[in-house]
């Protein structure tokens, strides 16, 4: 082999040497993703305030919530946070942003997919306006990278389809929402003797069908019954509450007469809905006719 055909040969598994690494970064990425592109997301961001973003694809809308920071939000056995807090609580307690998650849960029944948590020195808030556009991809992807971000569920795949998911959406349609305004908020007096709020479930409830309706579970059609196999009660009547917020048709909530270790959501055929249920409550997905009732889709909730 003569020089030139040496230096092609050494180019080219330098190119291999290369794109490797790459390759499984991307292929990680994508292992790691919450999202299809195609279907109804929703992500809480830690701003400082708590903003909510609801997309739903299909429709090519976007529903953004502001949350303000003062409003006291429920955070399972912890009591009663600040919404600007939670997110630190959820650091400081090494739960990553499952708290963001019980906490919007709990006080909102929304179901979240995805949380951002950005560090408190970090001075440009992450919204979704900021995706679009070249510019827009990024400041996107500065935004969310290790220097910026506390912690976040969403991978580089999951970024990177939410940038190509803005310039499917007009900028000015995006509808916002400050729940400052919001007559679902009453104003309180804080501890320190400042104002905040709190919310009133009930009245949001019938505003948040609205907001965050899950147009893939709507054109299921699918039935939905739960039984609550843990030890702890209300587990079937909160995730009841969380499905019909984005849409979904329980037809009935009961306890089990066994308590059972996992998760488990029967279905006879492949659907969105099960799916989304599995990803919603960790659960596994079999995929036989329901034991009892006549639902289509029978979900046990196990674990503690």
């Amino acid at each position: 082999m003569n020089a030139k055909g040496r230096r092609k040969l050494a180019l080219f598994f330098l190119i291999i040497i290369l794109t490797i690494p790459l390759i499984n970064i991307f292929w990680q990425s994508f292992q790691k993703s919450i999202w299809d592109g195609q279907h109804h997301l929703t992500v809480a961001v830690d701003n400082g305030n708590l903003d909510i973003w609801s997309l739903e694809p299909s429709e090519k809308k976007i529903v953004h919530v502001t949350v303000p920071g003062n409003t006291y939000l429920s955070v399972g056995s912890y009591g009663e946070y600040r919404a600007a807090a939670v997110g630190k609580l959820s650091l400081l307690e090494r739960k990553n942003g499952q708290l963001i998650v019980d906490a919007i849960e709990d006080s909102f029944v929304i179901p979240i997919d995805g949380v951002v948590v950005l560090k408190e020195d970090v001075k440009e808030k992450l919204t979704f306006e900021n995706m679009f556009g070249l510019g827009g991809a990024l400041q996107v992807l500065g935004a969310v990278s290790m220097q910026n971000v506390a912690y976040s569920n969403l991978s580089l795949v999951d970024i990177i389809r939410l940038w190509f998911f803005s310039f499917q959406v007009n900028k000015s349609s995006i509808k916002n929402i400050d729940l400052a305004l919001s007559t679902s908020l009453s104003k309180t007096t804080l501890p320190d003797g400042k104002e905040g709020f709190t919310i009133d479930n009930l009245r949001f409830s019938q505003e948040a069908e609205e907001y965050f309706n899950d147009k893939g579970i709507k054109d299921d059609a699918l039935t939905i019954e739960i039984l609550n196999a843990t030890t702890k009660e209300g587990r079937a009547n909160m995730l009841a509450s969380l499905l019909t917020t984005i849409g979904g048709n329980v037809v009935n909530t009961a306890k089990n007469d066994i308590t059972e270790k996992e998760t488990k959501i029967f279905a006879k055929d492949k659907s969105y809905t099960a799916w989304k249920i599995a990803k919603l409550t960790g659960g596994k997905q079999v995929f036989e006719a329901p034991k009892r009732g006549r639902a289509d889709i029978l979900v046990i909730l196990g674990g503690k």
